[in-house]
């Protein structure tokens, strides 16, 4: 088998006017706009880039099993080809607690996935602790994204919609083969194409 690029698990700008008094409403707008965007609750990056990156060259552990399956409700993902599922403990977000993790990696379609319903620490202090994942592109996958290239998200709410595109309201953000935030916020995971759907851009 080859050996499966790992996932794994993150922030974002003004305008200026030259009238004085569209400038100042412009101003007070655009603090409240980021005064909104510093609260959106969000993995650290250093942690997406040293969980995810520091292990691209994760390999399945010893109770692998074929699967085509991970994640639950809002977060449920079916891969349509062959694919190698094991869980591992691992500390997410580096507070001394581990939590159990579910790995899947979609043979066909190169693609790496990781879950956890257990609570995740947010960069503001809350936890994501409605499920949280994170898909990494391989080498050579079909859709041609960046090696190394991904998305992460969680549910900001609990669902169990078992078909369909999943139900429920979720946040993450599209992430580079370095690990850099490309793209932002509230958006719902297709089954269509597995992929993580961003609605409303944060």
């Amino acid at each position: 088998m080859n050996k499966p690029p790992f996932l794994a698990v993150l922030a974002l700008a003004a305008l200026m006017v030259s009238s004085c008094g569209k400038s100042a409403q412009q101003s007070s707008q655009s603090a409240a706009g980021q005064q909104a965007h510093a609260t959106t609750p969000r993995i650290e990056s250093r942690i997406v880039k040293l969980w995810m990156i520091g292990l691209s060259n994760r390999r399945p552990g010893l109770d692998a099993r074929k699967a085509n399956t991970v994640g639950g409700g809002a977060l449920d993902v079916v891969v349509t080809g062959q694919g190698t599922s094991w869980f591992e403990m691992v500390d997410i977000d580096s507070n001394g607690t581990q939590e159990k993790v579910n790995f899947l990696w979609d043979v066909t379609n190169r693609v790496m996935y990781a879950f956890t319903h257990d609570p995740v620490k947010l960069d503001d202090g809350s936890m994501a602790d409605k499920g949280l994942l994170v898909a990494q592109y391989g080498e050579g996958n079909p859709e041609k994204r960046p090696f190394g290239s991904g998305v992460w998200m969680y549910a900001t709410a609990l669902d169990t919609t078992a078909t369909g595109d999943a139900a429920g309201t979720l946040f993450g953000c599209r992430f580079d083969k370095d690990g850099n935030e490309t793209e932002c916020g509230t958006g719902k995971w297709s089954r269509t194409n597995n992929d993580f759907v961003i609605e409303t851009k944060d």
